[in-house]
């Protein structure tokens, strides 16, 4: 990462001052099926060139059409089946108002908001409009349990911030989730070199804020506590996902040890619902049975000496 002018953060695109991350590669099979569904869709099945595709170099899209499914690409893709921005801005909102009245699911919008993003791509387009596809796509992504697009979209972000193509609150989000992400993959490195661009300015923000509390709360002797409080009270539904993920991932299998050793000889099951934040008592029960908590015979209380939590 690096500072930049005017106090914005700014990002190395990994985290880990390593080679930027670009948005992944267009893939087209050349099958068979996928021909003839391009040959139905755009009249040709002339979907790319001869000619080795070369991401460097920006291709002109002319294809007018709104729908198009994501595909690889091998070669160069033929300007003919790349819909120019104009035509991607007119389909974005007419897309999200068909996934937001329930006419199609989140595979088929997550499909074609992969396929928005590599048409932006391969025309070297960067701004504002494209951080607004992949802040969709995170949004979307979080709301159906599809952590790892969510993560490709991250990056992406991180880079066009690094390319300073993000405004000042977008470029603090996709700092705090990047604090957030980090912590769900235990990845201490990376938040030191995060945390190390924090200015004071930052903390006004409440995302980073909120990151910030959620990092201090899992610090040294982890406050689960705190960190439960701290779920109640997201700014997102995103930051909401991520704590979820955390909490599932480590953190109230880390809690109930602690508890298992901290109180003898019962615990409610109650008391454990309302510290881990479960929804109710019997999300909580199937939790701790399968981590290997021993549940009395009334299914109300933790038998402490008897779990064997693992």
């Amino acid at each position: 990462m690096r500072g930049n002018r005017g106090g914005h953060w700014r990002g190395n695109g990994t985290g880990r001052g390593g080679p930027r991350i670009s948005e992944p590669e267009p893939d087209l099979a050349g099958n068979a099926a996928v021909s003839q569904r391009r040959t139905q869709k755009f009249g040709t099945t002339e979907t790319e060139t001869t000619e080795r595709y070369d991401p460097s170099v920006a291709v002109v899209g002319t294809c007018q059409q709104h729908e198009k499914p994501y595909y690889r690409l091998t070669t160069k893709p033929n300007p003919s089946i790349i819909r120019p921005q104009s035509v991607l801005e007119d389909w974005l909102p007419i897309l999200t108002k068909r996934y937001e009245e329930g006419n199609c699911d989140y595979n088929y919008v997550s499909d074609q908001l992969r396929s928005i993003r590599q048409d932006l791509t391969v025309q070297h387009i960067k701004n504002q409009f494209i951080a607004k596809v992949y802040l969709l796509h995170i949004k979307l992504a979080a709301r159906h349990d599809d952590l790892s697009e969510l993560m490709v979209c991250l990056v992406c972000l991180e880079n066009l911030n690094e390319d300073r193509i993000l405004k000042e609150k977008q470029a603090l989000k996709v700092f705090a989730l990047r604090i957030l992400v980090s912590l769900l993959q235990e990845d201490r490195e990376t938040l030191v070199q995060i945390t190390s661009h924090l200015r004071p300015h930052h903390l006004q923000d409440r995302y980073v804020q909120f990151s910030m509390q959620v990092l201090q709360s899992l610090n040294g002797c982890r406050n689960y506590y705190r960190f439960a409080q701290l779920s109640t009270s997201t700014p997102s539904p995103v930051t909401l996902y991520l704590m979820e993920k955390m909490a599932d991932k480590f953190v109230r299998k880390d809690a109930l040890r602690f508890m298992c050793k901290a109180y003898r000889p019962t615990l409610a099951i109650d008391f454990i619902t309302s510290q881990m934040c479960f929804r109710d008592v019997k999300q909580c029960t199937d939790f701790i049975q399968a981590c290997g908590a021993v549940v009395d015979s009334t299914g109300a209380y933790l038998m402490c000496k008897e779990s064997k939590v693992v």
